[in-house]
């Protein structure tokens, strides 16, 4: 069932038979920064490509992978290996956008205990006002866990991290 947050992988070119050329680790690898496209996730690594627009970041290939497509199936996995992956990264994604939220819950409640503008509070923070009207209205995809991590830590509060 088509997902209507997630965005569709417009392949171009010869891109995904490339890609698809390429072992299975750099493959997965691949597939794992694309699926988080998809979820509106920021890549771990990429290219801006400011000639084409503010914010675009392109792959060029020639097939369309809807977004309720298996972008591991597409890259050549077999069904089975495809579908374990594609809920392993979903797993991965959606455990990192909840640790998101959960960082910019406590910056916000912060800045509301606080009594804090967002001027005030971005000076603190060290950021824009624009991030954190960002941040306010939720806008996670614009934030790496690091960069909330580093802002939290600016509000004097301790984080921690548990690995289970």
């Amino acid at each position: 069932m088509k997902n209507p947050t997630e965005k569709s992988i417009d392949w171009r070119g010869s891109a995904l038979k490339d890609l698809q050329a390429f072992p299975d680790d750099a493959k997965h690898k691949a597939g794992f920064q694309l699926r988080k496209v998809q979820k509106s996730e920021r890549p771990d690594d990429f290219k801006p490509m400011p000639d084409i627009g503010a914010g675009v970041n392109e792959i060029i290939v020639d097939v369309v992978t809807p977004a309720d497509g298996n972008v591991f199936a597409d890259l050549g996995f077999a069904p089975d290996q495809a579908k374990v992956m594609l809920m392993e990264a979903d797993a991965s994604i959606a455990q990192s956008q909840k640790l998101k939220q959960e960082a910019a819950n406590a910056i916000a409640h912060w800045m509301k205990s606080e009594k804090l503008t967002q001027l005030a509070a971005a000076e603190i923070l060290e950021v824009s006002r624009p991030r954190i009207s960002d941040l306010v209205n939720a806008k996670l995809s614009r934030f790496s866990l690091d960069t909330l991590v580093a802002m939290l830590c600016r509000t004097g509060k301790n984080v921690e991290l548990v690995v289970r």
